[in-house]
């Protein structure tokens, strides 16, 4: 938690500690070099963000919720940084004649184009204010208000891949307990390992045997078809395994920089000692997909000379 109010956050985490009886752990997540390595380096597990002011002012907040991430992945916190861990974004706004899908959307976007997907934007409702979007779960008293959740599933089915193309819809819930929350599955897998055939991009760099040059051209858009190479077989053995669609592009790393959400292979030299120097290949994986369904990060092939 950043940037948030201070007594707001003083209060969440004395409520936290009271409800669940939790002990509050203070990480240090500054980069801290030993020689060549870095020590004592925390991945953040979840992020609580908090969000408040006037309703009329949201296009504001979101863009103060942008810094709040900015400020996150980069400058001495960047190996802190865990694009697969929950986000749950609180939003303090009392908004009565606002529909709060605008700014969930908004705030699910944000975390979307940082490589984030399991993220959960709240709202405290009355019952009169719940939407027609809302996904009933449970009977609410005439009286009283309830909490109403909001998120999306990406890679849905074929026809909700991608949220950066408007397919992916906000669902909403409502819940007034934990259980409430349990029945309505909003924590249900974000997505499996049928990816219903949504594309993901792989951008690659030549390295035979890895990747070898291609051999011929996609004529409607005059690009470069990889077929051979270790890592090529590799890729479509993972991408049939995970029903979905792969394209293979020529790139380099100032796309990857550029570009979200895709698999970068690149190649580069580690010296060891002993004159030993090992090829590795990167598997850059910017996808959620690639992280959640292969339970890494990243995952490096490491072929002697």
């Amino acid at each position: 938690m950043i940037d948030s109010p201070n007594n707001d956050v003083s209060f969440l985490i004395e409520k936290l500690h009271i409800a669940g009886q939790w002990p509050v752990l203070v990480f240090d997540v500054t980069v801290r070099m030993k020689e060549n390595m870095y020590v004592e380096t925390h991945k953040h597990g979840n992020y609580i963000i908090l969000m408040s002011g006037p309703c009329q002012e949201w296009e504001e907040h979101i863009s103060r919720f942008q810094q709040q991430l900015s400020s996150l992945i980069s400058g001495d916190v960047l190996q802190s940084w865990n694009p697969a861990a929950k986000f749950i974004v609180s939003v303090m706004l009392n908004c009565t004649h606002f529909n709060n899908t605008f700014i969930s959307k908004a705030i699910l976007d944000e975390l979307w184009f940082k490589g984030d997907v399991k993220a959960t934007v709240l709202f405290v409702h009355s019952n009169e204010q719940r939407g027609k979007n809302a996904q009933q779960n449970t009977s609410f008293s005439a009286q009283g208000t309830s909490l109403e959740l909001h998120t999306w599933y990406p890679y849905e089915n074929s026809e909700r891949c991608s949220p950066a193309q408007g397919t992916a819809p906000v669902k909403v819930f409502t819940a007034r307990n934990l259980s409430d929350i349990r029945k309505s599955g909003l924590f249900k897998g974000y997505f499996g390992r049928n990816l219903h055939q949504c594309p993901v991009k792989v951008h690659v760099t030549v390295k035979p045997p890895f990747v070898n040059r291609p051999k011929s051209f996609r004529y409607n858009n005059s690009e470069y078809v990889y077929e051979d190479g270790l890592d090529i077989q590799l890729l479509k053995i993972i991408g049939i395994a995970l029903n979905m669609s792969l394209e293979i592009e020529d790139s380099n790393e100032k796309d990857y920089l550029n570009v979200t959400h895709f698999i970068y292979i690149a190649d580069f030299v580690t010296r060891r000692p002993q004159h030993q120097v090992v090829s590795d290949f990167m598997w850059r994986a910017k996808t959620p997909v690639m992280e959640q369904s292969l339970e890494r990060e990243s995952c490096f092939l490491c072929q002697g000379n």
